[in-house]
This record gives structure tokens, sequence and C-alpha cells, in this order.
């Protein structure tokens, strides 16, 4: 579905975001330029707070991983044991993971038996 007959009032902020043709906006107009700057300005604080939360976990002789399971496409957060490699604490935890798996599976199935 194309963005024809659509005000730049209506266009959705991700399309301004990535840059693509937007009706109305300008790659270089100053909302593109706004928004720009506000992710940025957000990466540069998620960034700040993911290095003070390393440094302070590190600090309490704890690893923290982030990471999304490739199956599922769920985010996982792990404490872990940096020397040993134990699992701490996971969230969600495996069996969770494992459920999203199987229905990710499922669905799958479903859309093929459909089709």
């Amino acid at each position: 579905m194309g963005m024809t007959g659509v005000s730049s009032s209506q266009v959705p902020l991700p399309a301004v975001i990535s840059g693509g043709t937007t009706p109305g906006v300008e790659r270089s107009s100053p909302i593109a330029e706004g928004v720009a700057q506000i992710e940025r300005r957000s990466s540069e604080t998620i960034q700040a707070a993911a290095r003070t939360i390393d440094s302070f976990v590190r600090d309490m002789g704890r690893s923290l991983d982030f990471r999304v399971d490739s199956s599922s496409g769920k985010q996982i957060v792990r404490v872990s044991n940096p020397e040993t490699g134990e699992v701490f604490r996971q969230i969600p935890n495996e069996e969770a993971v494992q459920i999203a798996r199987s229905l990710n599976y499922l669905q799958s199935v479903l859309v093929s038996i459909k089709a």
C-alpha cells in the first residue's frame, strides 16, 4: 500500500526517521533533523546507561548479557559468573524461550498448511 494521497501530517514517524521519501517532508527538513538529533541523544543515553549498569554488575563479580534469540526473536537478558559462565538468572527463563520457539514453529506450520 503506497503513500499516495497522504498528507505529511499523517506520515508515520518511522518514514521520516528512515529517510524514505515522505510527501511534504524533505530529508534535510527541520523535522527530519530534529528526529535525527533525538535519536542520537537517545542512543547516547542508552549507551551511557548500559555502561553504568555493566560497570555496576561487574563490580559485583557478575556479567550481564543482552541478546536476541534467533529462533524466537525474543530479547534475553542473562546474569552470569564471568569466570565460570554459570548463569544465575535469565529473563525470560529458558522454558519461556522454548515455548516461544515452539509457537513460532507451529505458526509457520499452520501457514504452510493453509498455503
